[in-house]
């Protein structure tokens, strides 16, 4: 029985529970906005749509219940948003304020005139006869004044000048036509170096195969990207050995081919002074022996300094010299052993190398072959050569040395080719390395602030803004003080990019950011910042440091970034080799990357497919005459290229002024609009309502 019992108690909480959510149709701010709420409001919007339709556009007549439901949760949430905005911002409206408005509304109103004027006694009687229908009509009238107060508010704060005016109208009436091409990051080959010269050989190479194909001249007119990327990936597969290949003939016809060049074989000894090491002891005696024979050295003004305070200084002293003299013996030593030719016996923290065969003008490019070799082929066969730079030794002597026949010399260019291979692939790794050395104590997650604030918008009195800003900028508090009930605060916010929003209310810009990092917290700001909206006063609530990245995180977002920074240094060497090709009027190199792509007429605000950021794109555009090319510019995340204008429509001064009243208020309906969508995202609406799509039952639902 017990059981039975919890069960039902059970299945009861849970009908509850639906039963009451299903009452609440959205939610603002956390506070519901219920069916009840919802079906007074459509009773209204329904009886005025039945009277005049054409007040309500937006309404269908198949599916005006939903339509009006839905129009009546929009105008429930828009209400009691300005109700927060007008607490949050101090915005009042008082019934005196009612009473006038509503006056001024029914002054022609038969039932409270008479003899032609508006009757103080007749409004006494209404609001006493119908206060439900008195309380109804100051309610809509609160909440239309209460509108338009914050509409004017918010439209203020994006006011802008007749130039600016004229500026967003450019913006939004002329068109443009663009041409434009991609090179997608994926297609640039980041193993190699794929330069404009190197490109221009796998063309020529590569001419009639692209100019034959009956493809090619398709995509010139349809613009397929299709056959190019065969083309282009053709070209990346063979582009390495093409590259090596053409390298090592070059360097061949410059350095070799009309040269004199010889062999030699070289043996030596590499080191650096600062790896040897010694087993050094500097006795009392010896400090005390040095003490007395440069006694003048510690002699002072007044006195002689004693040795106990010296004796650090002459260890110093004793200890490199000795370690000098070591050393010293010890290269004569190397010497030795050199003249004797005697590499077998080893030394420590020496490299020790023997019968090294290497070939003049042969590209080498380890550090101590290119330290020494403006000197090995002008020694002597037999004789030693010591090359010393930047505490690196070198001591070896030439074994051998023979002069190369033409004959031998064309052999050389797979060697050219192989060294050139070998390095290329070491030097990317390297590159990589040295970069990521320098880079692997910067990645740090990105610091956090939480800020509180007061805002004053532009209807503040000038005055008291004066006296705040002398408030907050003195040790007397007492004014600003009575405004610390009304600090704001925001969520934590990161510093990383050029302008953050807050509370759709102001921007911070990079001027702010440094002295939000450099404030501590509590601190207030030591400034009013003046916006166009208003005045702002900063202070730091909370701050979240940034944390090390380290060890394989760290690692892979270095390689990352620098595989981006190697193929971004491609692309944009592609763009703007194509960009010079085709200011000097050749168009075959197009082909291979499938030609332009056209666009429609565009305006500043339009989208284009393949374009990431259009707005700044656009703008950019716009600033650009007819038939000119762009920089090589980022034209999505995934691709890097540049856009030809191909035709332009700019709107005049004249058609300006003759649109200008109608484009005003657009313009800031628009702007407001816009807050209105942030606002509400900001108190977190929710809307719950079920639309049901069918008109049977919508008419049903309407007469139930």
């Amino acid at each position: 029985m017990k059981k039975i019992t919890s069960f039902l108690i059970f299945i009861i909480l849970i009908l509850s529970i639906k039963i009451s959510f299903a009452d609440i149709v959205a939610e603002v701010n956390g506070k519901p906005i219920t069916w009840l709420e919802m079906q007074n409001r459509y009773q209204i919007l329904w009886k005025n749509w039945k009277k005049n339709s054409s007040k309500y556009p937006e309404i269908s007549e198949e599916t005006y219940a939903n339509d009006l439901k839905k129009l009546a949760i929009k105008q429930l949430i828009k209400e009691e948003l300005f109700k927060i905005y007008a607490k949050e911002n101090s915005i009042y409206i008082s019934n005196q304020e009612l009473i006038t408005t509503f006056k001024e509304i029914y002054s022609n109103n038969k039932m409270f005139l008479t003899n032609g004027l508006f009757d103080t006694q007749k409004f006494q009687n209404f609001k006493n006869k119908y206060p439900q229908k008195f309380r109804q009509i100051i309610e809509q009238i609160r909440n239309d004044v209460l509108k338009n107060k914050i509409t004017k508010i918010i439209e203020e704060k994006f006011q802008l000048s007749e130039r600016e005016l004229f500026e967003e109208y450019f913006k939004r009436n002329s068109e443009i036509k663009l041409k434009y091409i991609i090179f997608p990051d994926s297609l640039m080959p980041s193993l190699f170096p794929s330069t404009p010269s190197y490109f221009q050989k796998f063309y020529q190479e590569n001419k009639r195969k692209i100019l034959a194909s009956k493809n090619i001249f398709w995509f010139l007119t349809r613009n397929s990207q299709k056959d190019s990327m065969k083309i282009w990936k053709e070209y990346i597969l063979n582009g390495k050995d093409l590259f090596f290949q053409n390298f090592a003939n070059d360097y061949y016809k410059e350095n070799i081919e009309n040269h004199e060049i010889c062999k030699v074989n070289l043996s030596y000894f590499s080191f650096n002074k600062k790896n040897f090491t010694f087993d050094i002891n500097i006795e009392q005696d010896s400090i005390e022996s040095y003490y007395k024979k440069n006694i003048e050295e510690f002699v002072t003004v007044r006195d002689t300094l004693l040795i106990e305070k010296v004796q650090g200084e002459i260890y110093e002293t004793l200890y490199e010299n000795e370690q000098k003299i070591l050393t010293d013996s010890l290269i004569g030593e190397i010497i030795q052993k050199v003249q004797n030719n005697d590499f077998g016996d080893s030394i420590p923290n020496t490299k020790i190398a023997e019968n090294i065969e290497l070939i003049e003008k042969i590209p080498y490019y380890e550090n101590f072959f290119k330290m020494i070799s403006d000197t090995i082929f002008t020694t002597s066969k037999d004789s030693i050569f010591i090359k010393k730079r930047a505490g690196n030794i070198i001591i070896g002597r030439i074994n051998k040395k023979e002069k190369i026949p033409n004959s031998q010399k064309k052999n050389l260019k797979n060697l050219i080719e192989k060294k050139v291979r070998k390095k290329w692939d070491e030097n990317w790794e390297s590159r990589f390395q040295e970069y990521y050395q320098s880079q692997k104590d910067t990645y740090f997650t990105k610091e956090k602030f939480k800020l509180q604030y007061l805002f004053f918008p532009n209807i503040a009195d000038s005055q008291n803004v004066s006296k705040l800003f002398n408030s907050v900028n003195s040790t007397q508090d007492s004014i600003f003080v009575e405004y610390l009930d009304s600090l704001r605060e925001t969520d934590y916010i990161l510093l990383d990019s050029d302008s953050v929003l807050i509370d759709s209310l102001f921007w911070l810009h990079k001027i702010d950011f440094e002295i939000i990092e450099n404030s501590q917290i509590g601190e207030k700001f030591p400034k009013i910042s003046y916006r166009k909206n208003g005045y702002l006063i900063l202070f730091l609530k909370e701050k979240i440091p940034s944390e090390k990245i380290s060890g394989y995180q760290a690692f892979n977002l270095a390689r990352e970034k620098f595989a981006k920074i190697i193929k971004y240094e491609q692309c944009k060497k592609f763009t703007r080799f194509i960009i010079e090709n085709l200011k000097n009027g050749n168009k075959s190199l197009l082909p291979i990357f499938g030609g332009f792509t056209e666009t429609d007429w565009l305006l500043c605000s339009d989208e284009v497919e393949d374009f990431e950021n259009d707005e700044i794109v656009l703008n950019d555009a716009f600033s650009h005459s007819k038939f000119s090319f762009s920089q090589p510019i980022r034209l999505c995340v995934d691709g890097f290229g540049f856009y030809f204008v191909e035709d332009k429509k700019e709107i005049d001064y004249e058609q300006f002024r003759f649109d200008k009243d109608k484009f005003c208020r657009d313009y800031y309906k628009k702007k407001f609009t816009e807050w209105l969508e942030n606002f509400k995202k900001e108190k977190n609406v929710k809307v719950f309502f079920i639309q049901n799509e069918n008109p049977e039952f919508q008419k049903l639902d309407s007469k139930n």
